[in-house]
């Protein structure tokens, strides 16, 4: 099967949005991993412009997002919180299995936020690394 038609076919409503958000706005597709042909249907696609990547993931049938800024990568809900100020995240199990993750967040709103933030905030890398090695201290602190 075409990859772009198996996408369109497995993917989210707000998935599509999102990633013709992208290709919209100068995001080219680089590289791609997976898809129909493997066993789970799991892929990774990652567009790129000028150094931000946004990958797109489906592992076991659950869509993530991830903006890779510097070889680092950090899921669009860790963005979301640092572009909002939100620094009261606690670490929570799924109370279901989301196809889309982070559960309720629709990436065709957040990514273009997020983004636009990432663009015009010199040190979103920053925040974003300083975030993202707080959330693993306290994962490693609830389990040791």
């Amino acid at each position: 099967m075409d990859f772009d038609k198996w996408l369109a076919e497995t993917a989210t409503a707000d998935i599509r949005d999102t990633l013709a958000w992208l290709a919209h706005h100068g995001f080219e597709r680089v590289r791609r991993r997976g898809g129909p042909e493997t066993s789970f249907g799991n892929v990774a696609v990652t567009h790129q412009r000028g150094t931000t990547e946004v990958i797109v993931s489906r592992d076991r049938g659950q869509w993530e997002l991830h903006i890779r800024l510097d070889g680092a990568a950090y899921g669009i809900d860790l963005v979301r919180d640092v572009r909002l100020g939100r620094h009261d995240w606690a670490y929570s199990p799924p109370h279901r299995f989301a196809e889309q993750l982070p559960d309720g967040l629709s990436w065709s709103e957040e990514v273009p936020a997020s983004l636009q933030w990432i663009e015009i905030t010199p040190t979103a890398d920053t925040l974003l690394h300083h975030e993202s090695e707080r959330r693993a201290a306290i994962l490693r602190d609830r389990f040791p």
